[in-house]
């Protein structure tokens, strides 16, 4: 699915995605077995118009709301050193705790410390993504971005609901789009060693296990709250300046609701998740945690 040879895009996505089914299979072989059902996709007609994702998304719509977790993308998966993601605003800790646990090539400190480091030098359209990399946010942490479109997690995320992330490494990648995104480029330019391919495949792997392996799903709440409370507050500032702040302070008052409603549902949930919980129970709490997504859709 490239416009032309496609090496960055989205062959380093496609070979990082194999490189972790492989890593799985391995996992497998040696006799473990997962909690929860992995399913690895590929996808054709990105380019065109997300027509592959689409299209399988609509035909499994309803069983995707009912049992799906997360979905994790990649794209142009490897362009250059420096990591970024997305991600709903309950996922984006677990990422930074992930990037945390992989030690980043080039540098030999974690993913997490160069992705920091970077974020506080360079803001920016990150080439190849359409995702802007923002300066490391007001707490101190590496920064990620909000959801939009313009990749296979936009089917998932925006029309069925499905808590999403997306993720690579980014640099300068001059040939997006272009005959010269090839092995070429890739081999020489960006990335000779094939160490971010790898680097990704563990961050992707990782994420698929701990995700897999998680009694209770660790979806922050909070932090979703606190981002929609952020979002809004600015939104108000805008509408003074318009002259328009009364129609939004319905979404305040609705955001403050949010606000103590996760905060107790992450209480409750920090008490049971030290508990022996029955099964059965457990599964229950996690198919309303992995649905809160879904309560955001606007149906029609």
């Amino acid at each position: 699915d490239a416009w032309v040879f496609g090496a960055a895009d989205p062959g380093s996505g496609t070979a990082a995605m194999l490189e972790t089914g492989r890593a799985l299979g391995e996992l497998v072989r040696s006799g473990w077995k997962p909690r929860r059902t992995i399913v690895i996709c590929a996808w054709d007609g990105e380019e065109p118009g997300l027509i592959g994702s689409t299209e399988w998304v609509e035909a499994n719509r309803a069983e995707l709301q009912a049992k799906a977790v997360v979905y994790i993308n990649t794209d142009v998966g490897v362009s250059g050193p420096n990591f970024g993601a997305s991600a709903t605003p309950s996922l984006k800790a677990l990422v930074r705790d992930v990037a945390r646990e992989v030690e980043d090539p080039r540098t030999g400190h974690t993913v997490y410390d160069a992705w920091r480091e970077h974020a506080a030098m360079a803001k920016g359209e990150m080439p190849g993504t359409g995702r802007q990399e923002p300066a490391a946010d007001a707490s101190g942490e590496a920064p990620l971005n909000a959801l939009g479109s313009g990749s296979d997690y936009s089917a998932f995320f925006d029309h069925a609901g499905i808590p999403s992330m997306d993720m690579g490494f980014t640099g300068d990648y001059g040939v997006y789009h272009s005959v010269y995104d090839d092995f070429y480029w890739m081999k020489h330019f960006g990335d000779p060693k094939f160490a971010y391919h790898a680097a990704l495949a563990r961050i992707m792997g990782t994420l698929a296990l701990r995700l897999d392996e998680a009694d209770i799903l660790p979806f922050d709440f909070p932090a979703y709250a606190l981002e929609l409370e952020h979002l809004t507050t600015d939104r108000i500032r805008r509408a003074i300046r318009d002259e328009d702040e009364q129609s939004l302070e319905p979404a305040l008052d609705d955001v403050a609701k949010l606000s103590i409603s996760a905060s107790r549902a992450s209480h409750a949930l920090q008490t049971v998740s030290g508990a022996a919980l029955d099964p059965a129970k457990a599964s229950e709490i996690n198919h309303a945690i992995a649905a809160v997504e879904q309560a955001f859709l606007a149906l029609t």
